[in-house]
């Protein structure tokens, strides 16, 4: 790999928590992000940027937000950088206030 570039790769739009006709789609999710950071790590990539709503609530619930933090440790672990964008899902109803990482 030539060191004098940046490998990187930008997704977004996750919506963890994904609900379709009462059909819960998280563990599908997982597996696509756990296939994004897999991917990201086996190559070696400088960055990870993170188009927003990586939720698909205001609200998230603490597991979603725990499953969200352990993949993002393991791109931290990896010394990959990640940059996220806020979207609408981050926001939280409150005026001004966001849920953060």
């Amino acid at each position: 790999m030539n060191t004098d570039w940046l490998v990187g790769g930008v997704t977004g739009d996750w919506h963890l928590g994904l609900t379709v006709e009462d059909l819960d789609r998280t563990p599908e999710v997982l597996r696509a992000i756990d296939a994004i950071i897999d991917q990201a790590i086996k190559e070696k990539w400088n960055f990870l940027e993170i188009g927003g709503d990586l939720t698909d609530t205001n609200y998230p619930i603490p597991d979603l937000i725990a499953a969200l933090i352990a993949r993002l440790n393991r791109l931290e672990a990896a010394g990959i950088e990640v940059f996220v964008m806020l979207g609408n899902h981050e926001a939280i109803g409150e005026r001004g206030r966001f849920w953060a990482l």
